[in-house]
């Protein structure tokens, strides 16, 4: 029967598509997790550079306090001198706007740090979440490095018992498959489906049916140029 060994060649072709399938997904899965990771890395890196910005923040605000506090000192100690209510009224007035200024940076200053201690509690209870997940992804790094090792070598086996099972077929059908792989690839050989071409559905004559079936016979696809034969589910 023409089939035989080509039944075993559509079992091995279709192995090494599900595997060359399974193979071209880890990569995309792998690149997601690294890029949650980077996402991850990227949030708190921003997370640290707003708490440094605020501090800084907070530590400019405090030295411009500090600067006008002394201005204000300065002034205040200047009162003294002044000989006229006019020249005191004016300074006063100055003294005035210093400390409305103070009161001004000191207002941002208690704003800066509510918010550094906000950010800072929402960092240390993140902190533990994104660890056990930087963790997690880690593993499943690890677990698709070794899954696409495997595959790899499965896919080489295969591929191996493949290159044996086309050296059992018959020159003609041999020339017949190399054909169809060229156009199709690993799903150039189909199995009769209710009548019809697994690869494209093309309905075949009820006769050509009931040869691949009971004859064993290979035909050739007139809708795809497939191989088409009898496989036993």
């Amino acid at each position: 029967m023409d089939n035989e060994a080509l039944v075993a060649v559509f079992r091995l072709d279709s192995e090494c598509r599900r595997l060359e399938r399974a193979l071209a997904e880890l990569p995309a899965a792998g690149a997601a997790l690294r890029r949650e990771g980077n996402a991850a890395r990227e949030r708190r890196a921003a997370r640290d550079s707003e708490l440094a910005d605020l501090d800084q923040g907070i530590r400019r605000l405090e030295r411009e306090i500090v600067e006008i506090e002394d201005r204000r000192r300065r002034e205040e100690n200047k009162l003294r001198d002044l000989s006229t209510v006019e020249h005191v009224a004016a300074k006063q007035r100055e003294i005035d706007a210093l400390a409305a200024r103070i009161e001004s940076l000191e207002l941002r200053v208690l704003e800066k740090i509510e918010s550094q201690e906000i950010l800072q509690r929402e960092t240390e209870l993140r902190r533990s979440t994104e660890g056990d997940a930087d963790a997690a992804r880690e593993r499943e790094l690890g677990e698709l490095e070794r899954d696409t090792a495997l595959q790899r070598h499965a896919l080489e086996r295969t591929r191996l018992d493949r290159e044996r099972a086309l050296a059992g077929l018959e020159p003609t059908l041999a020339r017949r498959y190399k054909r169809a792989f060229g156009k199709h690839g690993h799903g150039c050989v189909a199995a009769l489906r209710d009548g019809s071409c697994g690869g494209c559905g093309e309905a075949l004559p009820p006769q050509d049916a009931l040869d691949l079936r009971h004859k064993g016979r290979v035909l050739d696809c007139q809708g795809c140029g497939r191989l088409i034969l009898w496989v036993e589910s």
